[in-house]
């Protein structure tokens, strides 16, 4: 194996990294078949090891990724390292979808090829920094570059949160807006897809943002051991909270756990502070029901969100046409295609 240049980063280093960032462990899951021995699959559970060499060969390819989507990159083929690099960008690139081609002495994709999904599939897959890249060529359009204000740092305004959910009161978007796109950065809701999804199940859940608490006492709850509910009047005070509403003694404890909160003492905490409670929605989506998986598949996913957060899809107490309305209008808003319709398919399976 060639030595590594200086830009690599140590196995341990992405290691370390690779725990903490989901995004990081779904791009060293990327199909690396153009390496012999290296071969893998998107989406395929690897080994730290495992890991750490793949993110080596795909960081030591990004300068060359890089200068590919800003208008061409030279192919050095001075060394078999240098043209290894090559190969390793243009096969990210087919991957998402943008095939390329050798000009002279350069890797140039066609640009026709960068849609706003290209994008999107490649925020999902690597992350938005990554995807950030593709809108620096020097041919990215206004579509493209009205992903811009979602990809870099700012995500939603008020305004934009006042057009999704424009019964809402301003003064409470004006609260919440900080506190949501914090929680966007904290629990890797960083594409449009799964922002939209989120906010279409969120705004519902939480009585279109006007409460963080189950308007019921509480008392359907009681006794509930799959909840967790195993003391006396568990019910009323382990009831739905946050801004989708964690329910029973179990998931208190879980979400107060990772969110540093003693929930069980002080259960109320998750209905009085505008930040835990929005926190507490990050949680439920990321960590507790991995909802971004079905999230990244777009209108084909959204009705699995819907299932897993509430238990059906189109009975009547999900909502399902005002959750479709938020997710439309989250779409538009983030700058995503809208579709005409989505589909109310589901797998029938609330495990996660």
């Amino acid at each position: 194996m060639h030595p590594a240049p200086p830009w690599y980063l140590s196995a341990a280093q992405l290691t370390a990294g690779l725990a903490r960032s989901p995004v990081t462990y779904r791009l060293m899951g990327c199909r690396l078949q153009y390496l012999p021995g290296w071969a893998t699959t998107i989406g395929r559970s690897v080994s730290p090891a495992e890991a750490g060499e793949h993110a080596r060969l795909l960081l030591g390819s990004l300068p060359v990724l890089r200068g590919t989507l800003r208008g061409g990159e030279p192919v050095r083929r001075r060394d078999g390292l240098a043209e290894t690099l090559v190969e390793g960008a243009e096969s990210l690139l087919r991957l998402m979808g943008i095939p390329v081609h050798r000009r002279a002495d350069k890797l140039v994709p066609y640009a026709e090829t960068i849609t706003p999904a290209t994008v999107m599939r490649a925020a999902a897959h690597y992350g938005h920094g990554f995807a950030y890249m593709m809108l620096q060529a020097p041919w990215a359009d206004a579509r493209l570059h009205r992903l811009g204000g979602w990809l870099k740092p700012g995500h939603l305004t008020v305004a934009q949160l006042q057009r999704i959910a424009p019964s809402a009161k301003v003064a409470k978007l004006q609260e919440y807006v900080g506190p949501l796109n914090a929680m966007f950065d904290e629990f890797h809701l960083d594409t449009p897809y799964r922002v939209a999804a989120f906010l279409g199940n969120a705004i519902v859940e939480s009585d279109h943002l006007k409460t963080f608490t189950e308007y019921a006492s509480g008392e359907e709850y009681e006794g509930r051991t799959d909840l967790g509910n195993t003391h006396p009047r568990d019910g009323k005070k382990f009831k739905g909270r946050g801004i989708i509403q964690v329910t029973g003694r179990t998931n208190y404890s879980k979400c107060g756990t990772a969110l540093g909160q003693d929930l069980i003492a002080h259960p109320e905490l998750l209905a009085s502070d505008t930040g835990l409670a929005i926190r507490s929605g990050g949680w439920y989506w990321t960590t507790y029901k991995n909802l971004n998986r079905f999230a990244d598949k777009g209108p084909d996913g959204f009705a699995e969100t819907v299932y897993r957060v509430n238990g059906a899809v189109t009975a009547p107490r999900t909502h399902w046409p005002e959750r479709v309305a938020y997710y439309k209008r989250a779409l538009r808003e983030l700058g995503a295609p809208v579709p005409d319709a989505v589909g109310t398919d589901y797998s029938g399976k609330k495990k996660h």
